[in-house]
């Protein structure tokens, strides 16, 4: 994948793409696992490449309830990981201890 070969500006072309496949598909079942592992899919580009906010942006878009325990985990971990890439150790540090 584009992920995988660490291209983060095409991952995040074809999946923040809002007439693209990903988005149409995203829309129609947000809750899916497809979706939720596309939105941390792209957050993670956006991490990677300092985008920092936009990651964030995209971590907030994920269902607030019943994500997969794994989904759950990295939302967690990328979460912390932004905010600690954003001078908020603090809050990066509390947000892992819930």
């Amino acid at each position: 994948t584009f992920f995988q070969r660490q291209d983060y500006e095409r991952t995040i072309a074809l999946l923040a793409d809002p007439a693209g496949a990903f988005e149409r598909a995203r829309a129609a079942a947000p809750a899916k696992e497809p979706a939720i592992r596309g939105l941390l899919l792209l957050a993670e580009a956006q991490f990677e490449l300092g985008r920092h906010t936009e990651a964030e942006g995209t971590l907030a878009r994920l269902p607030a309830e019943n994500l997969p325990t794994s989904a759950a985990w990295r939302q967690a971990a990328l979460r912390a990981r932004v905010l600690a890439a954003t001078d908020r150790v603090a809050e990066a540090h509390a947000s892992m201890a819930d």
